[in-house]
């Protein structure tokens, strides 16, 4: 239970904070039970999300409005969550997605040493609102209050976060736990945060490591689910020997693991997978025997694993039969066939 109402005064003093009191506030010196944070976009200030703080007013909610961590440069005007400026070479405009290492770091802060440990609230009283830059910095944060042993004080989830025409920052880290806070993730029809090909979270691969030369020494297969456009970390699903004796395999799992390492030559994208398809295709691929027949190999394991995708219709028709022809065959074949879906290390 929150023990003191949060005023200016409590926040870091390098912070422009404002703090918005709940419509016709009781005699009762009980703080109000929930917190709003409010965190503006790039280049504006929290004077106008103050208006729109007072103009909500929402019952039993103190609203808590933070600028910017920094001002934008060149007299632009306004402040941003960055760690740097940068330009989007798509569109020429100021890049969302600056790197959030300081303003989360920042945010954190606010949110345990101040709410929590000195107001008394817990993360669950606690929901946090950004539009743009400023919902990719509520995301962060949300991230980063849910991971154990990284800090002191609180870990846990918060009551929720609203990220109004921004998604999670590629530039943010994905390894760690699950994250349990709600979120809900809004944007127009026309906006890149949200659309048609964004549904689709997730690409499935097939990476390949080594170059598989010779028919005694054939290239390592495992497939490998990750983000679009990020090349950093993702799921590696594979069989390794287990007993080199008689060629037995255990199923290996690397969840959250560098997508590029020394042994690795490539990939090659064979599905577009939403979130619920990838929780699927991870169930169906953990579910498929490793060889232990001492004839069966990690190509035959993936085959294999490619016809239950197949029949639960998470990859296209077709792709097992491809993949059949590519066992055996050298990883620079196999890089050819796939054409435009393969990416070289």
């Amino acid at each position: 239970m929150p023990t003191k109402t949060p005023t200016p005064s409590d926040f870091p003093s390098d912070l422009t904070v404002t703090v918005t009191p709940p419509p016709s506030p009781s005699q009762s010196t009980t703080p109000a039970p929930n917190i709003l944070l409010l965190l503006h976009g790039l280049g504006d200030t929290a004077a106008s999300f103050t208006k729109f703080a007072e103009a909500i007013r929402l019952p039993e909610t103190i609203i808590v409005t933070i600028q910017g961590t920094a001002p934008l440069p060149f007299d632009l005007g306004g402040f941003h969550w960055g760690d740097d400026v940068s330009f989007d070479s798509a569109t020429g405009a100021l890049d969302m997605d600056a790197g959030l290492t300081r303003s989360t770091k920042t945010l954190v802060s606010v949110v345990r040493e101040t709410l929590v440990q000195k107001c008394g609230y817990a993360l669950r009283e606690i929901m946090m609102l950004g539009f743009g830059q400023g919902g990719m910095a509520a995301l962060a944060v949300a991230r980063e209050l849910g991971l154990k042993g990284n800090g002191n004080g609180e870990v846990g989830t918060l009551s929720g976060v609203i990220s109004i025409g921004a998604p999670y920052p590629l530039s943010g880290s994905r390894a760690g736990d699950k994250n349990r806070s709600p979120v809900l993730l809004v944007a127009g029809r026309d906006s890149v945060a949200v659309s048609d090909e964004a549904n689709m979270a997730y690409n499935l691969s097939i990476e390949v490591f080594g170059p598989g030369d010779s028919p005694t020494h054939r290239s390592h297969w495992g497939f490998m689910i990750n983000k679009p456009g990020n090349l950093e970390f993702g799921d590696l699903l594979q069989v390794e020997v287990i007993d080199s004796d008689r060629l037995w395999y255990g199923f290996a799992p690397r969840y959250a693991t560098k997508i590029i390492d020394k042994a690795a030559v490539g990939m090659c994208k064979i599905a577009d997978l939403t979130s619920q398809q990838r929780h699927d295709a991870i169930k169906v691929i953990e579910k498929e025997p490793a060889p232990r027949d001492s004839i069966g190999r990690c190509q035959d394991w993936t085959f294999d694993a490619l016809l239950s995708l197949e029949i639960e219709e998470l990859v296209p028709s077709g792709t097992s039969e491809f993949w059949k022809g590519m066992i055996g065959r050298p990883a620079r074949e196999v890089a050819a066939a796939c054409g435009t879906n393969w990416t070289a290390f």
